[in-house]
């Protein structure tokens, strides 16, 4: 998965092939168009590079982290996981309020390698705890707002509240309850993702590391990550 803040990270296309494998085989599914042939082979850019070109759609049942309940297990069996979608979607029948049902996207089927979490490092699937730093930074967050009310300025509320950002556009792009789309666009040198979600747009360089300073934007720079 791309480093939140791109660091230490290098770009090019051996990565994007690295992406075109992740995205036929495991989380992302093309968006089928009626008639559209059942064998699907990787197209090529007029410039010769694997072409994703599309709208994509990446609702899935994976859970972020891995359930504690299923520690030391990396893979569902198809049993397990059939029964899994089934009892995920009742609990999301009674429990999700997000606007009306007939917005709900949120995917019925677990990823296709029916993994116990979307995270694969750390190998338990969980998040890491915070380091000092980040709970120095909680902490002075969390006294900045002693003796405020929670609307006393626009700054104290949420950024997802101000339209400024979602959690499912990114990063890390997560599934959602709805807006699961993405489309990919391409040109020799870059890769744009647009998500559905607030129409965040990422601009991934594919022919060297991203920009840094006072130029870095809001929610970090991106680079693909490959071993």
């Amino acid at each position: 998965m791309p480093d939140r803040y791109g660091r230490g990270l290098s770009c090019g296309w051996q990565a994007f092939g690295v992406l075109a494998t992740f995205i036929a085989i495991s989380l992302l599914a093309p968006i089928a168009l009626e008639g559209q042939a059942q064998t699907w082979r990787l197209p090529h850019t007029a410039w010769g590079d694997p072409d994703l070109q599309g709208t994509w759609n990446f609702a899935n049942m994976t859970p972020l982290e891995r359930p504690k309940e299923l520690a030391g297990k990396d893979v569902l069996t198809e049993q397990e996981a059939a029964a899994f979608e089934e009892q995920t979607l009742k609990e999301r029948s009674a429990t999700l309020s997000t606007g009306d049902r007939e917005w709900w996207d949120s995917g019925s089927k677990v990823m296709k390698a029916r993994r116990t979490s979307l995270i694969t490092d750390p190998a338990d699937g969980r998040l890491p705890p915070l380091t000092p730093e980040a709970r120095q930074r909680a902490a002075a967050r969390a006294e900045s707002r002693r003796g405020r009310g929670p609307a006393d300025s626009w700054e104290d509320r949420s950024l997802q509240e101000r339209c400024i950002w979602f959690g499912s556009a990114g990063p890390p792009m997560l599934p959602g309850p709805y807006n699961n789309n993405v489309q990919l666009l391409q040109t020799p040198d870059s890769v744009a993702i647009v998500n559905e979600m607030i129409h965040d747009v990422r601009i991934v360089p594919m022919n060297g590391p991203p920009r840094v300073g006072a130029t870095a934007p809001a929610a970090a720079h991106t680079c693909w990550l490959f071993p």
